[in-house]
């Protein structure tokens, strides 16, 4: 039996990006989709148990990628609009602000109810993430289903919007399923004298995509 993943992108799209590259004096080495990069960065720096279904989803501006890995393999992966954009924009109609405060707001409380100001704005944001919680509750079921397959075992969050302030266990609690935030960094070792690790370890979960290039790019 022979199973294949099969992923399609527009010309133009991809020729845009390498055109940043040449406009930014980069020279591409590697052109990979983002569940393939997302696969190649959660292997080389998480243990796997065998027979196991993992999640990964990297919650972007303006959309979330929703993997499924197991065995090593990339078995299922979906794109679903909701992202970082989006809970900017509640936040800003819940406190009638600008686009910067609102964003401000959203990274400082996050869905913590830690006072009233915070309870304000995880109000105004975990409708949209309770919404992300079901799309992501509908891929899994469908997976199970179309593959007969047994239940997601942990869940990874990466993408800038991995770092809200309590995402891992709201989402956690909805699905009823470990949730985690992915350190693409854990196994990578960092040229202290070249970066600051602690300040690179404050956004690290953004930078999972770029690891797995990264690392295509180095095996290739």
């Amino acid at each position: 039996m022979l199973s294949l993943i099969a992923f399609g992108a527009q010309n133009g799209d991809v020729e845009r990006l390498l055109k940043t590259m040449e406009d930014a004096s980069l020279n591409p080495v590697a052109v990979d989709v983002v569940p393939m990069a997302m696969l190649l960065s959660f292997d080389h720096n998480n243990a796997w148990e065998e027979g196991a279904n993992y999640s990964m989803v990297d919650i972007g501006d303006s959309k979330s990628t929703l993997a499924i890995f197991k065995d090593r393999k990339l078995v299922f992966a979906r794109e679903i609009p909701i992202g970082g954009k989006e809970l900017t924009n509640v936040v800003m109609n819940a406190l009638s602000c600008g686009e910067d405060v609102a964003e401000a707001e959203k990274i400082k409380y996050g869905v913590v109810r830690s006072d009233e100001s915070a309870s304000a704005v995880a109000d105004a944001i975990s409708g949209v993430i309770e919404r992300l919680a079901a799309e992501m509750h509908r891929s899994f079921d469908y997976y199970q289903a179309q593959f007969r397959e047994g239940s997601i075992s942990k869940i990874f969050l990466c993408g800038g919007t991995a770092k809200l302030k309590g995402i891992d266990d709201f989402l956690s609690n909805i699905l009823g399923v470990p949730c985690f935030i992915d350190d693409p960094l854990r196994n990578i070792r960092v040229e202290p004298k070249r970066f600051d690790a602690a300040r690179l370890k404050g956004f690290a979960p953004d930078l999972a995509v770029a690891v797995g290039l990264s690392l295509k790019a180095d095996v290739g």
